[in-house]
């Protein structure tokens, strides 16, 4: 994935850009700053872990919905992930949004199971990330533990910590104030 990440900036003629990166997005982005430097300018991983052995588990409460979704109906699995990546007693109306996004763009099943294995198996481990970097979380994160946020500003030196409240997908329950956040940060000299 990061052979595409810098063959989508060498196509669009871009030596160096703001990444920003969320959940297995967000590893994928560590990936990058650590071993191409050069490429990012600002850093921004959002719900995200570094992986590893010192990085806190897949919350229980994920766990055990992945284990229930194959006995599930389709649809009440996707409503099931929706509700669980949001913080408890959603907005019916963003869960509405986020269920026609997923109804209206399918994700290819082999293709999420290679993301899950991604996601499960990644390891930053002791590559260096020298670069600006915000750190972006939801408290009531139920996918990515919270206090991953706490274990990647301690691997990057200078990282900043933000908490907000929200869950996995915070950036769809209060767009506002994570946008206000990411333009501050990415803003800045």
């Amino acid at each position: 994935m990061i052979t595409d990440a810098l063959a989508v900036l060498d196509a669009a003629g871009v030596e160096a850009a703001h990444v920003v990166g969320t959940s297995l997005g967000g590893m994928i982005a560590q990936e990058l700053a650590a071993t191409h430097p050069d490429r990012v300018d600002r850093l921004v991983l959002m719900s995200t872990t570094p992986g590893g052995p010192d990085a806190y588990p897949m919350p229980q409460v994920t766990v055990e919905l992945l284990a229930r979704a194959p006995s599930m109906q389709p649809a009440e699995a996707l409503q099931a992930f929706v509700k669980n990546a949001l913080r408890d007693d959603p907005a019916p109306a963003v869960v509405e949004r986020i269920l026609h996004h997923r109804i209206s763009n399918p994700q290819d099943p082999a293709g999420w199971q290679a993301q899950a294995v991604a996601g499960t198996t990644f390891e930053l481990g002791a590559k260096p990330i020298d670069v600006p970097t915000l750190i972006l979380h939801g408290t009531a994160d139920r996918v990515v533990d919270v206090r991953n946020a706490d274990v990647l500003g301690a691997l990057i030196p200078g990282a900043e910590v933000v908490k907000v409240a929200g869950g996995h997908l915070m950036f769809w329950e209060d767009p506002s104030d994570v946008s206000r956040i990411l333009f501050d940060f990415l803003e800045q000299a």
